[in-house]
């Protein structure tokens, strides 16, 4: 078991099953390892979680060049602007402002050097993440489009919602906090 592991606490073992299944086990069959530390560097990377990116960033480098390690932070961070942009839009009544495209450079987004369906993957997580609508319909047409099928998908929405629980279980449980008993 990898060390963070064992930082999900006891008393979440749904939890810890699911992350052992998913990520240590990598039940998600349909998805390659690259694919799966891909998205896990790129939901941590999302969630900011400092343990669980400092954890897959040393799991990732035994599958992920460094190069590619990067792409995916830089992607992560451009993905999130434009999550964050295609939001206001989209959630705006007006049709004329709902029809807007970003319309600002994105080369960080082009990843050359790496498998496009691995690193659209990524991108689809951080949509996932931000709960942007409009990203994940993208990303996720783009990856129909191109052979991925619905159960690598949806591999990537539950890694997206397992790691979101863990951060939030690691994140509670650091809160300092009092107990002053039963009430």
């Amino acid at each position: 078991m990898p060390p963070i592991f064992k930082k999900i606490p006891e008393y979440l073992p749904d939890l810890q099953q699911n992350f052992a299944e998913l990520v240590v086990n990598n039940a998600c069959g349909e998805l390659t390892k690259e694919q799966l530390y891909a998205i896990c560097l790129a939901v941590s990377y999302s969630i900011k979680n400092e343990i669980l990116i400092n954890a897959f960033n040393n799991e990732a480098k035994m599958v992920l060049d460094a190069a590619n390690i990067l792409a995916i932070r830089a992607a992560t961070i451009m993905v999130k602007r434009n999550n964050v942009f295609y939001k206001i839009v989209t959630g705006s009544s007006d049709p004329e402002l709902q029809k807007q495209t970003i319309n600002l450079f994105e080369s960080a987004i082009s990843a050359p050097n790496m498998d496009q369906i691995t690193f659209k993957m990524a991108m689809l997580s951080v949509s996932m993440v931000n709960n942007c609508n409009r990203c994940v319909d993208f990303y996720t047409a783009w990856l129909i489009k191109r052979g991925v099928g619905y159960q690598a998908i949806t591999s990537v929405a539950r890694l997206v919602a397992v790691l979101s629980s863990v951060s939030d279980a690691l994140e509670i449980d650091a809160l300092r906090s009092y107990d002053y008993g039963a009430w």
